[in-house]
């Protein structure tokens, strides 16, 4: 097709096909996924041949190129275009729709929404009347509206035909049920489409769901039990990984059965390098810590059991993920040791905790004034109305006692506290990488004792004050 193409646009440059001809290059080159030289001929196409009928389509297919190369900014203003200047273009349901996977790629799903929505209005085919209502409800799953995605899968299963894309579509309903929470209703959909899967050969990826279904619904033995099943059943692949991992997930999370958790997971060290057997790694070194971390609480001396205690809380936050059981441990921390300035680290922890993650604006308040009335003189006190300040944005007490600590330090209680002694973590720890977003910075859990002081930004607080005073 090049090959003639070019022929005619050599030899009878004055031909009345040499729109056509030059047209179907461009269109040629994109076929072979030659986008950049697709994009180039419909690029100059307008300017070479204004008067044509091709315009329109050269232009949309110049998009479509850009949107090949995953360039979604470029693709999404020559979409516009298109609908703009040519409100009569026979494509329309082609153009809403790589609209709106332009939108979905660029993650604005309510745009994509608007696309996907003009693309149904605009479908004629049976098939694009599916795709678009399947679109559709995928961009509401992804704004986080399940609600709206499951009617719209369930309208679309009336639709579609296509053994492949009819299964994709019973799958996302059942996810969208699953996040509204709906687990029993789920569960029973899920089932429905067994035979639908075995036929598909996709049993693997349905008993996922079903099992993950399960253990939503307190069913933490049977889903167990569906995982060993698929681990068996489908070995060496990416749904044996998973469920693996998942038994495993289920042991720590549903029973808090560590060692059986630990034990799950490593036997994803035999198996090839995957996204499962690398968060398996992490999760099982984590478990190892935490549990030498427990060991080390109950044999070592105070100030050591109150560093590995505060260790342990900061192993569930950052590490396992696990807000609720860090914030239990910070407390025990307070409680069992509070003389020890791990008690204040811990204090501070659980009100960045209360503020980041849950936006507790009453919870704050009360945890900011007592963090300042049991650790006024530490440099802890600072820090709590530091935080306060800068997260709630406001200008109360708390804040002027801030400038005023600000501008006149105080320290005088600094030395009731017990000096810090930390506590050696275990090798497995050692390595163990910390982000810790209170500070901003990358630390091993050895340092991470040495989180919340101020000292290395007091000249920034400084200028800051001074700037807000001027």
């Amino acid at each position: 097709m090049i090959r003639q193409c070019t022929k005619l646009l050599t030899d009878y440059p004055k031909s009345k096909w040499v729109d056509d001809a030059s047209y179907m290059m461009g269109a040629a080159f994109y076929g072979r996924r030659d986008y950049v030289a697709a994009i180039k001929r419909f690029e100059e196409f307008p300017t070479k041949f204004p008067n044509s009928p091709y315009v329109a389509d050269a232009r949309f297919m110049e998009g479509l190129s850009h949107y090949r190369r995953k360039e979604y900014v470029d693709a999404d203003s020559i979409f516009r275009d298109v609908d703009t200047r040519f409100p009569k273009f026979p494509r329309r349901w082609e153009l809403y729709y790589f609209a709106g996977e332009t939108q979905s790629q660029l993650k604005y799903y309510p745009a994509a929404e608007y696309w996907y929505d003009r693309a149904l209005g605009a479908a004629k085919a049976r098939h694009e009347h599916s795709d678009a209502l399947r679109r559709l409800g995928d961009a509401y799953f992804q704004a986080a509206r399940p609600d709206t995605a499951a009617v719209l899968y369930a309208r679309c299963l009336k639709v579609e035909d296509r053994g492949k894309q009819r299964l994709d579509v019973a799958l996302a309903r059942g996810d969208a049920l699953r996040d509204m929470h709906r687990y029993q209703e789920a569960l029973d959909f899920l089932q429905e489409w067994k035979v639908f899967a075995i036929t598909e050969s996709r049993e693997g990826e349905l008993g996922l769901r079903v099992n993950e279904c399960l253990a939503l619904l307190g069913r933490a033995n049977e889903a167990i039990g569906g995982y060993r099943n698929l681990v068996e059943k489908f070995p060496r692949t990416s749904v044996a990984y998973e469920a693996q991992f998942r038994i495993g997930y289920l042991y720590e999370s549903a029973f808090q059965d560590f060692d059986s958790a630990a034990r799950e997971y490593d036997k994803l060290r035999s198996q090839p390098q995957s996204e499962f057997s690398s968060q398996a790694l992490r999760r099982s070194q984590n478990l190892s810590t935490l549990r030498q971390y427990r060991t080390a609480i109950e044999s070592d001396t105070t100030q050591a059991r109150a560093s590995a205690a505060f260790l342990l809380a900061e192993l569930y936050y950052f590490q396992l993920e696990k807000p609720d059981s860090a914030i239990m441990h910070y407390r025990l921390v307070e409680s069992e040791f509070p003389r020890s300035i791990f008690a204040a680290k811990s204090a501070y922890a659980r009100l960045w905790i209360t503020t980041h993650d849950r936006g507790d604006t009453l919870a704050a308040v009360a945890l900011t004034d007592s963090i300042v009335a049991r650790y006024r003189g530490t440099r802890y006190a600072e820090s709590a109305l530091y935080l306060w300040k800068r997260w709630s944005g406001r200008s109360d007490e708390r804040t002027a006692l801030f400038d005023s600590l600000l501008a006149n330090p105080d320290t005088s209680r600094a030395g009731l506290f017990e000096p810090e002694v930390s506590f050696k973590p275990p090798p497995s720890a050692a390595d163990t990488v910390v982000v810790d977003p209170r500070q901003g910075v990358t630390m091993t859990a050895a340092d991470s004792v040495r989180i919340d002081s101020l000292r290395a930004i007091a000249k920034k607080l400084k200028a800051e004050h001074l700037k807000e005073k001027d």
